[in-house]
């Protein structure tokens, strides 16, 4: 018997664990960090699309731990044990940054914004004091 493997969805994994942990316990850093996410718990698999739709597949906890895994290599999340996975620093920014990337910009860079702003305000002003003369 074959069976299909379910590729690992970097975007869709961070987006799907986030929007778990944002429901659950709102957005603070402190309580997403401090969850534990259970790689074997079937109530995950409406976030996660992808492996919903292979959830026919007699093995759909075997990719459910696949992908756990592929996210700890790239350093998304961290194993507490072999079952149960923490977000990292890096994958909680990741996570949010796929979710929304204009808020997360300016949030991120919000003091390159200010300065942008102010200096249009100013060129604005120039023009018009140019204009008038």
């Amino acid at each position: 018997m074959e069976i299909n493997s379910v590729p690992f969805n970097q975007k869709e994994f961070l987006r799907g664990a986030i929007d778990l942990l944002s429901d659950k316990f709102g957005e603070e850093e402190r309580f997403i960090l401090n969850h534990k996410l259970d790689c074997t718990d079937l109530s995950l698999l409406p976030f996660f699309p992808t492996l919903n739709a292979e959830k026919e597949n007699i093995s759909i906890k075997k990719f459910m731990l696949y992908w756990f895994k592929e996210a700890e290599a790239r350093g998304f999340v961290e194993s507490s044990n072999n079952q149960h996975f923490l977000f990292t620093n890096k994958g909680l920014r990741k996570a949010r940054h796929a979710c929304n990337p204009v808020k997360f910009f300016f949030k991120a860079h919000w003091k390159f914004v200010v300065s942008a702003v102010l200096s249009f305000i100013v060129a604005i002003m120039a023009i018009l004091r140019l204009i008038q003369c």
